[in-house]
């Protein structure tokens, strides 16, 4: 699975939104969006392909979602204006379904989900925090329900199997694949042998 975001298709992005993106020279922000349409990005502060990736989907989430500020707004404001643009680029980008899939794929830490989405480690354990914090996605439930559903697809219980385990009385976690009832059927043939033995 190529989970990377090609930079052309950010470029295109806006481009197609009549995004105007530009170099310019700036003392202290890497990039300024101006809400009439154009996105300024200082080339000497952007650090490696990932942080221009996480620049170009930030900035599409401030015009995407007109979330724009003044110089003096408070920082509260400020604050809850870069959230939303961020959370825009997560849901756009990154969503749930993408970030599962390569967990499931065995990319389960922050460094190589970074390495395959081609960003920095930060900007992941911050989306990884919004969705686990904001959004109350359990990646380790998922997953093992994820796995549990595709045991379950992969060894069907048959109906002989099931008709064997009317009427017998037993606990187990989850719904039965063929492999575990057929376990459940030998403990049966166990307990009634021992039963025997008394």
């Amino acid at each position: 699975m190529n989970a990377t975001v090609p930079l052309d298709e950010l470029y295109d992005n806006l481009d197609q939104q009549g995004i105007e993106v530009f170099h310019c020279s700036t003392k202290e922000v890497v990039a300024v969006a101006e809400p009439s349409g154009y996105l300024c990005i200082d080339p000497q502060k952007v650090e490696s392909t990932e942080h221009e990736r996480e620049i170009l989907i930030h900035e599409e989430g401030h015009f995407a979602t007109n979330t724009f500020y003044q110089l003096d707004s408070p920082y509260t404001v400020r604050e809850h204006q870069e959230n939303i643009a961020v959370r825009y680029g997560f849901k756009k980008y990154y969503s749930v379904e993408k970030l599962l899939s390569l967990m499931e794929e065995g990319y389960t830490e922050v460094w190589q989900l970074a390495e395959q989405l081609s960003v920095r480690e930060e900007y992941v354990q911050e989306m990884l925090d919004y969705y686990t914090q904001a959004c109350n996605v359990n990646f380790a439930q998922e997953l093992a329900e994820r796995k549990r559903a595709r045991e379950i697809e992969n060894d069907p219980i048959t109906p002989e199997t099931l008709q064997k385990l009317q009427g017998i009385a037993f606990s187990c976690d989850g719904p039965l694949t063929e492999t575990s009832a057929q376990d459940i059927l030998k403990l049966v043939e166990i307990v009634k042998e021992r039963s025997k033995e008394r």
